[in-house]
Protein backbone atom coordinates (compact mmCIF):
# COMPACT_ATOMS: atom_id res chain seq x y z
CA UNK A 1 0.00 0.00 0.00
CA UNK A 2 0.97 3.70 -0.79
CA UNK A 3 0.82 5.91 1.58
CA UNK A 4 1.29 9.96 1.03
CA UNK A 5 1.73 12.03 4.10
CA UNK A 6 3.93 15.21 5.41
CA UNK A 7 3.83 17.58 7.67
CA UNK A 8 4.43 21.30 7.38
CA UNK A 9 4.55 23.88 9.93
CA UNK A 10 4.94 27.72 9.36
CA UNK A 11 5.34 30.40 11.18
CA UNK A 12 5.24 33.67 9.27
CA UNK A 13 1.66 34.20 8.61
CA UNK A 14 2.74 35.48 5.15
CA UNK A 15 3.78 32.08 4.02
CA UNK A 16 0.52 30.36 5.27
CA UNK A 17 -1.35 33.13 3.40
CA UNK A 18 -0.10 32.26 0.40
CA UNK A 19 -0.29 28.77 0.35
CA UNK A 20 -3.98 29.25 0.82
CA UNK A 21 -4.51 29.88 -2.55
CA UNK A 22 -6.30 27.29 -4.54
CA UNK A 23 -3.02 26.92 -7.00
CA UNK A 24 -0.31 27.51 -4.85
CA UNK A 25 -1.79 24.69 -2.80
CA UNK A 26 -2.23 22.49 -5.53
CA UNK A 27 1.23 23.12 -6.82
CA UNK A 28 2.75 21.96 -3.19
CA UNK A 29 0.52 18.94 -3.39
CA UNK A 30 1.39 17.87 -6.92
CA UNK A 31 5.26 18.46 -6.05
CA UNK A 32 5.07 16.64 -3.03
CA UNK A 33 3.80 13.65 -4.80
CA UNK A 34 6.78 13.77 -7.24
CA UNK A 35 8.78 13.40 -4.44
CA UNK A 36 6.82 10.67 -2.67
CA UNK A 37 5.97 8.51 -4.81
CA UNK A 38 9.06 6.92 -7.40
CA UNK A 39 6.58 5.36 -9.85
CA UNK A 40 4.26 6.44 -13.07
CA UNK A 41 1.57 8.41 -11.29
CA UNK A 42 -1.06 10.55 -12.85
CA UNK A 43 -3.48 12.99 -10.75
CA UNK A 44 -6.93 13.52 -11.82
CA UNK A 45 -9.82 15.40 -10.01
CA UNK A 46 -12.85 13.66 -9.07
CA UNK A 47 -14.42 14.00 -12.36
CA UNK A 48 -11.03 12.06 -13.88
CA UNK A 49 -10.20 15.40 -15.86
CA UNK A 50 -6.25 15.12 -15.70
CA UNK A 51 -4.24 17.68 -13.32
CA UNK A 52 -0.54 16.17 -12.80
CA UNK A 53 1.51 13.89 -14.38
CA UNK A 54 5.13 13.11 -13.44
CA UNK A 55 8.41 12.38 -14.79
CA UNK A 56 8.36 8.61 -14.20
CA UNK A 57 5.07 9.21 -16.40
CA UNK A 58 6.47 10.44 -19.24
CA UNK A 59 9.46 8.29 -19.08
CA UNK A 60 6.98 5.22 -19.20
CA UNK A 61 5.91 7.31 -22.73
CA UNK A 62 2.70 8.06 -21.36
CA UNK A 63 1.08 11.28 -22.73
CA UNK A 64 -1.22 14.07 -20.66
CA UNK A 65 -4.82 13.56 -21.86
CA UNK A 66 -8.11 15.68 -20.92
CA UNK A 67 -8.98 12.46 -18.47
CA UNK A 68 -7.88 9.77 -16.74
CA UNK A 69 -9.01 6.76 -18.28
CA UNK A 70 -7.19 8.08 -21.62
CA UNK A 71 -3.77 8.44 -20.45
CA UNK A 72 -3.62 4.61 -18.86
CA UNK A 73 -2.75 2.28 -21.92
CA UNK A 74 -5.44 -0.26 -20.76
CA UNK A 75 -9.19 -1.51 -22.29
CA UNK A 76 -10.71 -2.19 -19.16
CA UNK A 77 -10.05 0.76 -17.72
CA UNK A 78 -12.85 3.28 -19.31
CA UNK A 79 -15.47 6.29 -17.84
CA UNK A 80 -17.56 3.61 -16.35
CA UNK A 81 -15.23 1.70 -14.62
CA UNK A 82 -13.55 5.06 -13.02
CA UNK A 83 -17.04 5.57 -11.57
CA UNK A 84 -16.94 2.08 -10.28
CA UNK A 85 -13.80 2.77 -8.60
CA UNK A 86 -14.70 6.12 -6.59
CA UNK A 87 -17.52 4.26 -5.38
CA UNK A 88 -15.54 1.41 -4.33
CA UNK A 89 -12.57 3.70 -2.88
CA UNK A 90 -15.18 5.09 -0.23
CA UNK A 91 -15.20 2.26 2.26
CA UNK A 92 -11.37 1.26 0.68
CA UNK A 93 -7.71 2.26 1.29
CA UNK A 94 -7.18 1.55 -2.39
CA UNK A 95 -8.23 -0.31 -5.40
CA UNK A 96 -5.35 -2.86 -7.61
CA UNK A 97 -5.93 -4.56 -10.94
CA UNK A 98 -2.92 -5.60 -13.60
CA UNK A 99 -3.43 -6.17 -17.08
CA UNK A 100 -0.80 -6.87 -20.10
CA UNK A 101 0.06 -4.37 -22.34
CA UNK A 102 1.35 -6.24 -26.19
CA UNK A 103 1.24 -9.56 -27.86
CA UNK A 104 2.43 -12.47 -26.72
CA UNK A 105 6.18 -11.60 -28.32
CA UNK A 106 6.35 -8.64 -26.60
CA UNK A 107 4.85 -7.69 -23.45
CA UNK A 108 4.47 -5.91 -19.82
CA UNK A 109 2.46 -6.61 -17.33
CA UNK A 110 1.23 -3.30 -15.11
CA UNK A 111 -0.35 -3.05 -11.62
CA UNK A 112 -2.97 -0.07 -11.63
CA UNK A 113 -3.23 1.10 -8.33
CA UNK A 114 -5.76 3.91 -7.84
CA UNK A 115 -6.33 5.38 -4.22
CA UNK A 116 -7.86 8.70 -3.32
CA UNK A 117 -6.31 11.95 -1.25
CA UNK A 118 -8.44 14.01 0.16
CA UNK A 119 -6.90 17.51 0.95
CA UNK A 120 -7.62 21.25 2.77
CA UNK A 121 -8.60 22.12 -0.82
CA UNK A 122 -10.27 19.27 -3.04
CA UNK A 123 -10.39 15.74 -3.29
CA UNK A 124 -7.78 13.85 -6.06
CA UNK A 125 -7.87 10.22 -7.38
CA UNK A 126 -4.08 9.14 -7.84
CA UNK A 127 -3.22 6.62 -10.43
CA UNK A 128 -0.15 4.67 -9.88
CA UNK A 129 1.09 2.09 -12.28
CA UNK A 130 4.15 -0.35 -11.47
CA UNK A 131 5.98 -2.97 -13.64
CA UNK A 132 4.78 -6.35 -12.69
CA UNK A 133 6.28 -8.48 -15.66
CA UNK A 134 8.60 -10.62 -13.53
CA UNK A 135 6.26 -11.12 -10.91
CA UNK A 136 3.65 -12.25 -13.36
CA UNK A 137 5.80 -14.36 -15.23
CA UNK A 138 7.65 -16.06 -11.69
CA UNK A 139 3.83 -17.06 -10.47
CA UNK A 140 2.70 -18.43 -14.01
CA UNK A 141 5.78 -20.42 -13.97
CA UNK A 142 5.40 -21.57 -10.43
CA UNK A 143 1.75 -22.68 -11.83
CA UNK A 144 3.14 -24.66 -14.77
CA UNK A 145 5.82 -26.30 -12.39
CA UNK A 146 3.33 -27.48 -9.70
CA UNK A 147 1.08 -28.33 -12.60
CA UNK A 148 3.66 -31.04 -14.39
CA UNK A 149 4.48 -32.20 -10.85
CA UNK A 150 0.75 -33.04 -10.16
CA UNK A 151 0.67 -34.85 -13.64
CA UNK A 152 3.55 -36.66 -13.18
CA UNK A 153 2.35 -37.86 -9.42
CA UNK A 154 -1.22 -38.43 -10.73
CA UNK A 155 -0.20 -40.67 -13.65
CA UNK A 156 2.92 -42.47 -11.55
CA UNK A 157 2.73 -46.22 -11.51
CA UNK A 158 4.25 -46.44 -7.90
CA UNK A 159 2.36 -45.83 -4.75
CA UNK A 160 2.99 -42.12 -4.07
CA UNK A 161 1.04 -40.31 -1.00
CA UNK A 162 1.97 -37.39 1.83
CA UNK A 163 0.96 -37.46 5.33
CA UNK A 164 1.57 -35.47 8.63
CA UNK A 165 3.94 -36.40 11.12
CA UNK A 166 1.23 -37.46 13.23
CA UNK A 167 0.70 -40.29 10.02
CA UNK A 168 -2.52 -38.58 8.58
CA UNK A 169 -2.85 -38.97 4.98
CA UNK A 170 -3.21 -35.82 3.27
CA UNK A 171 -2.65 -37.43 -0.59
CA UNK A 172 -2.62 -40.86 -2.20
CA UNK A 173 -2.03 -40.79 -5.95
CA UNK A 174 -4.89 -42.62 -8.36
CA UNK A 175 -2.46 -45.76 -8.34
CA UNK A 176 -2.64 -46.29 -4.63
CA UNK A 177 -6.43 -46.26 -4.51
CA UNK A 178 -6.70 -48.85 -7.69
CA UNK A 179 -4.04 -51.36 -6.57
CA UNK A 180 -4.93 -51.44 -2.92
CA UNK A 181 -8.81 -50.96 -3.62
CA UNK A 182 -9.73 -48.23 -1.28
CA UNK A 183 -11.51 -44.65 -2.44
CA UNK A 184 -10.25 -41.55 -1.78
CA UNK A 185 -13.01 -41.00 1.25
CA UNK A 186 -11.41 -44.01 3.09
CA UNK A 187 -7.98 -42.69 2.94
CA UNK A 188 -8.07 -38.81 3.19
CA UNK A 189 -7.72 -38.44 6.87
CA UNK A 190 -6.96 -41.80 8.22
CA UNK A 191 -3.48 -42.88 9.72
CA UNK A 192 -0.82 -44.03 7.68
CA UNK A 193 -0.47 -46.74 9.97
CA UNK A 194 -3.79 -48.28 9.10
CA UNK A 195 -2.79 -48.66 6.13
CA UNK A 196 0.81 -50.57 6.74
CA UNK A 197 1.10 -54.55 7.79
CA UNK A 198 1.74 -54.17 11.30
CA UNK A 199 3.79 -57.32 11.96
CA UNK A 200 6.41 -56.26 9.40
CA UNK A 201 6.70 -52.59 10.77
CA UNK A 202 9.40 -52.23 13.36
CA UNK A 203 8.66 -48.94 14.57
CA UNK A 204 7.21 -48.03 17.84
CA UNK A 205 5.40 -45.46 16.95
CA UNK A 206 5.28 -43.23 13.82
CA UNK A 207 7.82 -40.74 15.45
CA UNK A 208 10.39 -43.19 15.21
CA UNK A 209 9.50 -43.86 11.98
CA UNK A 210 10.37 -40.67 10.73
CA UNK A 211 13.42 -40.20 12.82
CA UNK A 212 15.14 -43.20 11.20
CA UNK A 213 14.22 -43.17 7.67
CA UNK A 214 14.14 -39.28 6.86
CA UNK A 215 17.67 -39.56 5.43
CA UNK A 216 17.22 -43.02 4.11
CA UNK A 217 14.65 -45.50 2.12
CA UNK A 218 13.15 -47.93 3.43
CA UNK A 219 10.33 -51.00 2.65
CA UNK A 220 7.01 -51.40 4.25
CA UNK A 221 4.21 -54.07 3.33
CA UNK A 222 1.24 -51.87 2.56
CA UNK A 223 -2.08 -53.74 3.25
CA UNK A 224 -4.64 -54.22 0.65
CA UNK A 225 -8.12 -53.54 1.57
Amino acid sequence: DMIIGGALIFEDYKIVEKIKSESNFQNLFFETVEKVLNKPSVISDYSGTVLFMNRAAADLGLTKQNYLWDVIPYDGFNKENFEKIKSYLQNENIYDEEFKIGDDNAYSYFKLSLFSVDTLKDNYIIAALDNVTKKVEAESELRHSEERFRNIVTNAREFIFSLFKDGEINYVNPHFLKHLGYTEEEVIGANFKNFVDQSKFLYESLYDFFETTKSKPIEVVLKSK
